[in-house]
């Protein structure tokens, strides 16, 4: 079997953006496991950034297609306003932090094991090995998840600054692909449809982006959100042609790998 008879599910990556608290850890754990956790349970503050995976089915025009989803959890936006090195930015970067350094860097480095390493899941780091670098099987961030706390104003002014960052990057730096944007109200649970909520909704509007309430803690909306975005990312054909280039390059090591050996033999 050939890398690319390996590969024939789409990949589509995922990146949720937010302040720190504001329930991305949650809403993965909750799309990923199905978990649902009590008010009580905290997570761990993520202090890097994690990938994770699920092969996921979604609705076409013709029939169900499976997708596999590279989900990246990061730290909070807030933390990286701390720990932002200045050190090579330009006067223009450094007035579009708080994440400048961080959206900037949005190439990620391409798969570099051998052909023989690769399959489905194998060639994947696993999330919780986090001796391990950093390595997307996704060349570059496809879409966005701007994640905010429904019951925290400065959460929801945090991801409408992150928003307008994004869509000053892509203008000035990357317009190759359509920036793909959606915005998530964690913790519609614990209140009512209230100002913030507003405010987001109006938001929305304004920009032009789509905009859900869910909750981590009962799993409203959380699967129905991730499976919409990466509905949208699996149609954007641009998305996979770095992906298919790089796929296709594998096959070609892996062929020539086989005719070596048939020479040997």
């Amino acid at each position: 079997m050939t890398t690319t008879e390996q590969l024939q599910v789409p990949v589509v990556r995922v990146t949720l953006l937010g302040r720190r608290g504001s329930g991305k850890t949650k809403l993965i754990d909750c799309f990923l496991n199905h978990t649902l956790k009590e008010e009580c349970w905290e997570l761990s503050p993520t202090a890097q950034c994690d990938l994770y995976y699920k092969l996921h089915v979604i609705t076409t025009e013709h029939a169900p297609k499976s997708i596999l989803v590279e989900i990246e959890d990061t730290p909070g936006s807030d933390l990286l306003k701390d720990a932002a090195a200045w050190r090579g930015l330009n006067d223009d970067q450094k007035l579009h932090d708080p994440v400048c350094r961080y959206i900037s860097s949005t190439s990620a480095p391409a798969i570099t094991r051998n052909a023989d390493d690769v399959g489905l899941f194998n060639m994947f780091p696993l999330p919780w090995r986090k001796d391990l670098t950093l390595v997307p099987i996704t060349p570059h961030r496809m879409g966005y998840m701007l994640v905010f706390d429904l019951t925290e104003e400065k959460t929801f002014l945090e991801a409408v600054q992150l928003h307008q960052l994004l869509k000053t990057y892509k203008t000035r730096v990357d317009n190759s692909m359509a920036l793909i944007v959606y915005l998530a109200g964690t913790k519609c649970d614990r209140v009512a449809e209230g100002r913030i909520n507003e405010l987001a909704e109006a938001y929305a509007t304004k920009e032009r982006i789509p905009y859900k309430r869910v909750s981590g803690v009962s799993g409203y909306e959380v699967a129905s959100l991730f499976s919409v975005l990466a509905t949208d990312l699996a149609g954007s054909p641009l998305a996979f042609q770095e992906i298919t280039a790089l796929l296709a390059g594998q096959a070609d090591v892996e062929d020539e790998d086989d005719d070596l050996a048939d020479q040997d033999a």
